[in-house]
């Protein structure tokens, strides 16, 4: 931080119960921004989810979905994610589309729920605010690592793809 504290930041992820009854009715996808200080160990929210209405895109006023498996990397004061993926608007409650007993990657593949995401987002670590990049193409991603650098560049690799129209590495 500023302070030259060190701290672990954190966006978004899963939260669900361990059996298949509990797991389909009580799934959350986080969108949230937390900060853990390693000196005073504490945690600090910096933005809720939905974030407050002066922390969206100026520009638009919007803010990320809320999601799960993405990638994330910190460049000077901003944190960075992109893709991905989230529920989709569709009966969490039927049982019939998932093939094992929780809301986890193994049923991803299998489960139409699961939508991919390929956008990306950067939040202000010190004006605590969204902002939207674009960038072309649109890869949607899960399961995958990001590394930025100081001069605006990010590169995501690995992971999950789920763009099946785009061949290649």
């Amino acid at each position: 931080d500023e302070h030259g504290k060190e701290s672990f930041i954190f966006y978004g992820g899963m939260h669900h119960q361990t059996t298949l009854a509990e797991a389909l009715e009580a799934t959350t996808i986080l969108g949230d921004v937390w900060k853990f200080d390693y000196e005073t160990e504490t945690l600090t929210m910096l933005a809720p989810y939905p974030p407050l209405p002066w922390q969206c895109d100026e520009r638009t006023g919007d803010y990320p979905m809320a999601r799960t498996a993405h990638a994330g990397t910190i460049v000077g004061d901003e944190l960075i994610i992109h893709g991905g993926m989230y529920f989709g608007d569709e009966d969490v409650h039927d049982s019939s589309s998932f093939s094992s007993p929780s809301n986890s990657y193994a049923t991803y593949k299998t489960s139409s729920h699961w939508k991919a995401l390929s956008d990306i987002w950067v939040f202000n670590l010190k004006t605590l605010k969204w902002r939207e990049r674009i960038q072309y193409p649109q890869l949607a991603r899960s399961y995958h690592s990001m590394v930025g650098w100081g001069n605006g560049t990010v590169a995501a690799f690995g992971g999950f793809q789920q763009d099946t129209n785009i061949p290649g590495e």
